[in-house]
């Protein structure tokens, strides 16, 4: 009696791993993260994982690619992101900075 309550134990866990992996395969399919709808389907039921799948349909690759939020590459990249007059002011401001630091340098030789 007890062997056939081991044989069964082993036969439902490996129904329940196959039928987990069906969830995984299919969330492939359905351009969903496979990995993450196995272990919900292990972790709660295949039948309950297949249902959510199925219900929740299959995403599109622009969906896929672009995020829902954006990174912090991409906010830095906004935050860091100037025109193209901004650009050309502070390469102005700059070169006038290096005359007038220059003039000084010269002014300050030719009094000593």
């Amino acid at each position: 009696m007890e062997t056939l309550l081991y044989l069964y134990f082993l036969v439902m866990l490996i129904t329940w791993i196959s039928l987990s992996s069906c969830v995984c395969k299919t969330a492939r399919r359905l351009n969903r993260d496979g990995d993450v709808w196995f272990l919900f389907s292990l972790f709660f039921s295949p039948i309950l994982g297949a249902i959510m799948v199925h219900c929740l349909g299959p995403i599109k690759k622009e969906e896929i690619e672009k995020p829902a939020w954006p990174s912090d590459e991409e906010k830095l990249m906004k935050k860091n992101e100037k025109t193209l007059e901004e650009l050309e002011y502070e390469r102005i401001q700059r070169e006038a900075d290096e005359r007038i630091a220059e003039r000084k340098r010269q002014k300050a030789k030719s009094l000593t």
